[in-house]
């Protein structure tokens, strides 16, 4: 038995070089690379604001001094953390008044604390205080950045 003869079957085109040379490859590349730097950097400066940015905790913290320190009836130390506007308008022995006038507070807890601006230099931190009977005030405290220490604001004694 014999096979019939088989006549030449037309496959694909015979291939010819790729449509990018190695130039056009690297300027692809390049042109990639730009594109997604040009994509990440504002994903990259979220980033670092974020992590790098202001720290509402240090605003907390310096609210919760504050009120430790009117606690313990350190007065001058409290009044030490006055923003320079405030200071200018009550003084020493008139903040010590507004202190001894208010009900003394024996414990806090702090239920809330944002910033109150973009740049993260104001914040405001809500304190609940308890005085030795038992009663409850709330103290809403405005706080400044001033020279990098967190100061309070406003009506020291809401």
């Amino acid at each position: 038995m014999t096979l019939p003869a088989m006549s030449p079957v037309s496959g694909p085109p015979p291939r010819r070089g790729s449509v990018l040379t190695p130039v056009g490859a690297s300027v692809a590349v390049v042109a990639a690379l730009a594109l997604a730097a040009v994509c990440a950097l504002p994903a990259f400066g979220f980033f670092v604001y974020w992590f790098l940015g202001p720290d509402i905790d240090e605003a907390q913290a310096a609210a919760v001094t504050y009120v430790e320190q009117i606690e313990k009836g350190d007065k001058l130390s409290a009044y030490a953390m006055v923003c320079t506007e405030s200071r200018t308008e009550l003084t020493a022995g008139a903040f010590g008044e507004l202190v001894d006038a208010a009900p003394q507070p024996v414990s806090h807890r702090v239920t809330n604390r944002f910033f109150t601006d973009e740049a993260g230099s104001s914040a405001r931190v809500d304190i609940d205080l308890t005085d030795s009977a038992g009663a409850t005030r709330r103290l809403d405290l405005s706080l400044t950045s001033e020279n990098g220490k967190w100061q309070v604001c406003g009506d020291p004694l809401v």
